[in-house]
């Protein structure tokens, strides 16, 4: 199977050729869709609290409040504008014909993988612990756990609920022909 498709255009006299990188543009769609599909992945810790993890949008519910922190609002929001130009670079180096237009597949194929790595390692961490921030409980990847919590004269017991939803895998599935396009671009 072919991953270009050779269209010839008619320029006055000069027939003119251009490949089109049909899995580059698809990528570069998909990469574009991607900070607007929503949480990438999901923690509940009884009805308490509520963190929805999107590295464009992170929401984070505490007894029915929805909390925003301004920093990681327009930290997202960086990453967002960041992957929606790295996809339309990428559609516009899939496109092109031109010199540059390797230089921009390469660039916009390979934003999207970082994202999706730092988010997975960040979740990682989490469910590990981090050194000198301890829980007193464990964080499950994805699945439910039943915690106790045994304070001084009180016992109290909570479900943790979390999950990697669809639209982690939509990520990850292009980010990984990110990947792939970029190789081919060489």
């Amino acid at each position: 199977m072919s991953e270009t498709i050779e269209v010839s255009e008619k320029q006055g006299d000069s027939k003119g050729e251009r490949k089109i990188n049909v899995v580059g543009l698809f990528t570069g769609i998909l990469t574009i869709l991607v900070p607007f599909l929503g949480a990438w992945w999901e923690l509940r810790i009884g009805e308490a609290f509520f963190f929805s993890l999107n590295p464009f949008n992170p929401e984070v519910i505490l007894f029915g409040e929805k909390t925003m922190i301004p920093v990681i609002y327009w930290l997202g929001f960086s990453f967002r504008i960041l992957i929606v130009l790295s996809g339309g670079l990428l559609i516009l180096g899939s496109i092109s014909s031109k010199w540059w237009s390797r230089h921009l597949v390469k660039f916009g194929s390979s934003k999207l993988i970082w994202v999706v790595a730092g988010t997975f390692i960040s979740i990682l961490l989490l469910n590990l612990g981090i050194p000198g921030f301890e829980l007193p409980f464990k964080i499950p990847l994805s699945g439910v756990s039943t915690e106790v919590l045994k304070l001084e004269n009180a016992r109290i017991t909570f479900q943790i609920y979390s999950r990697f939803t669809e639209t982690f895998w939509i990520a990850t599935f292009t980010s990984v022909l990110g990947v792939y396009v970029r190789l081919k671009s060489k």
